[in-house]
């Protein structure tokens, strides 16, 4: 795995790598965490893969960085990370 530095973007940590697979092609994963007002990373942290895969590192880094961006712009990772710790809140007694 090659590991790029994490980014903020919004109130979202992210963190983007890329893999090699058995091809010799490249795909994209994003590691991404929303913060909340204080702050403060809210959990889960939420792992998405680029739907396309690519022979160029740099060209994968690029296509993952433009779709984790156009996810947040749209608030489609606000919905995603919002159900995701809805549920977990439903499945955890404390």
């Amino acid at each position: 795995m090659h590991f790029n530095n994490k980014s903020q973007l919004n109130d979202f940590t992210v963190f983007i790598t890329t893999v090699r697979l058995w091809d010799g092609r490249y795909r994209g994963r994003i590691w991404v965490s929303q913060r909340d007002a204080n702050g403060v990373i809210r959990d889960p942290a939420v792992f998405i893969e680029t739907p396309g895969a690519l022979k160029s590192i740099q060209a994968t880094r690029i296509e993952a960085a433009a779709y984790v961006k156009e996810l947040i712009q749209s608030g489609a990772l606000h919905s995603v990370l919002d159900a995701l710790i809805e549920d977990t809140a439903k499945n955890h007694c404390y």
